[in-house]
């Protein structure tokens, strides 16, 4: 749909279309751009000389990583790799394995980008020269004062090894920029944005309800609970996170000596989700373990005696440990709240034990529909043009549907038509959705002023986001890339041994 310009790059063992390619508009390049915006982040100029104080991270090694069109991604003090690390690592106060990881990845991404556009720069005879290198560090703004002139103090008060360093990184950053930018720029016309911008206003409502486990009989529950009981049992908990493990494991040695009580060191913790005194509550096993990633740690957790700690563990949240409230017990089977998360898990276990139901249901509403006197919750969906491949110029039923299973039921393209194409007012057959069945009832169509004039003014910028996600899709899964990122990593820099 786009006038595109032609591009020379060669990605095409691996390039995967991202949706819809767009103009993006060129801009003076400031100091922010250099530090942050090109493709992303992962392959921008950054001016912050290597930190000290963290050198427990390099190494003296020349380290090879993998490989693009058989040229190393290789690690060594001094080049771009190397500065990659040392910038990246700068922004962190402290280092641990925690955020150690992320450093190195972050800059292994950088230099397989940069490598790959290096190769196409040199495809196409791109070069540096000296007057490019000296504008762009003119328009970045690194010796520039507050008004944006040149100043010739702030020259002055880097040496002559920080500004040889400087613009050696920039000089020889050109060749790959250029290519990104390239890359990244497309030609749209406005009857195109236009177009756009009308399917993009235009939007319909709509209105469904779902059925799933809860239609699944209590006598049926009730036996698959007692022919399963371990995911069904209850423990009483607190938890009490912390960002790393050591610190985790202090606090523990902490309570643990009884210098600081559980209650008092949960109140002065800082994780977000906590209740006073850390309490979680009563916790299924099946909810502690998907927590955990693990059932042996879940198993110790309930192992653990009344009162006593146990942990640390890796969580999303952190490195949490628990003190044990209550005993475990036997779910009951008379309680309803109980009884529903069976039935819950159920569907998602062993969903073709639960759809049968949820179907004859659904089947039942649908006979003689009433979306305004039913007792069942109806989920209302905003207005909502028509989207099926998740352009990102557009809203989508991702950001509409708050109870997410019109969203799922979306991926099917001929129900996304019938959405589309009916009546207002219609109500439409089961459809199912994972181990549900929804009903939905197609509402008004309407066209939105605020959409229709903004979708113009963002369609360059989104576009050159798209092409650059495009741009890394398409190196990083060419077939010409060997990664050995993890195993190097944790072989060779960690020395935790390889992942093989």
């Amino acid at each position: 749909m786009a006038d595109t310009e032609e591009k020379n790059l060669d990605f095409k063992k691996g390039a995967k279309s991202t949706g819809d390619k767009v103009a993006a508009k060129k801009s003076k390049k400031n100091l922010a751009w250099w530090a942050g915006v090109i493709i992303l982040i992962l392959i921008s100029i950054t001016f912050v000389l290597p930190a000290t104080g963290i050198g427990a991270i390099f190494t003296e090694d020349s380290i090879v990583f993998g490989k693009y069109n058989g040229e190393k991604i290789e690690y060594k003090p001094g080049n771009y790799f190397g500065n990659q690390v040392s910038s990246i690592a700068s922004q962190y106060e402290t280092l641990d394995m925690s955020n150690i990881y992320s450093v190195w990845y972050q800059a292994y991404q950088s230099t397989v980008l940069q490598t790959a556009l290096n190769q196409e720069a040199k495809k196409a005879g791109i070069q540096a020269t000296e007057y490019a290198a000296n504008q762009y560090l003119l328009d970045s703004g690194i010796y520039s004062n507050d008004e944006g002139a040149f100043d010739k103090e702030k020259y002055d008060s880097y040496t002559q090894a920080q500004r040889d360093s400087i613009y050696n990184n920039v000089y020889a950053s050109i060749p790959s920029m250029t290519v990104a930018n390239d890359y990244s720029t497309v030609r749209s016309s406005d009857k195109e944005k236009d177009f756009v911008a009308t399917i993009a206003a235009t939007g319909r409502t709509f209105e469904y309800v779902a059925f799933g486990s809860e239609y699944y009989p209590d006598e049926e529950a009730i036996a698959y609970l007692n022919a399963n009981p371990q995911p069904f049992a209850k423990i009483g908990l607190s938890m009490i996170t912390l960002s790393t493990e050591d610190a985790a494991k202090a606090l523990m040695d902490e309570i643990n000596a009884g210098t600081k009580t559980f209650a008092d060191a949960a109140n002065e913790s800082i994780d977000s989700f906590k209740t006073q005194s850390g309490k979680v509550g009563d916790v299924f096993f099946y909810n502690l373990s998907s927590t955990l990633a693990s059932e042996e740690n879940a198993n110790a957790i309930f192992a653990t005696a009344v009162d006593s700690l146990a942990g640390p563990y890796y969580t999303s949240y952190g490195y949490s440990f628990f003190k044990v409230d209550s005993a475990p017990v036997m779910a009951d089977a008379n309680d309803p709240t109980t009884l529903a998360f069976v039935k819950n898990y159920i569907g998602n276990e062993n969903p073709d034990l639960v759809t049968p139901y949820a179907e004859a249901a659904a089947n039942e509403f649908y006979a003689n529909p009433d979306f305004i006197y039913t007792d069942l919750d109806v989920y209302e969906v905003s207005s909502t043009p028509v989207n099926p491949n998740s352009s990102s110029f557009m809203s989508s039923f991702a950001y509409t549907d708050a109870a997410g299973l019109l969203s799922s039921a979306s991926s099917d393209t001929a129900y996304v038509k019938s959405l589309y194409t009916g009546n207002t007012g219609d109500v439409l057959p089961p459809q199912k959705v994972g181990s549900y069945y929804i009903i939905t009832k197609i509402g008004d169509e309407s066209v939105s002023s605020s959409t229709k004039s903004s979708v113009p003014t963002f369609y360059d910028y989104i576009g050159s986001l798209s092409m650059q996600q495009d741009l890394q899709t398409a190196v990083f899964n060419n077939t010409a890339f060997e990664d050995d990122f993890v195993n190097t990593l944790f072989s060779k820099v960690l020395n935790l041994g390889g992942t093989n």
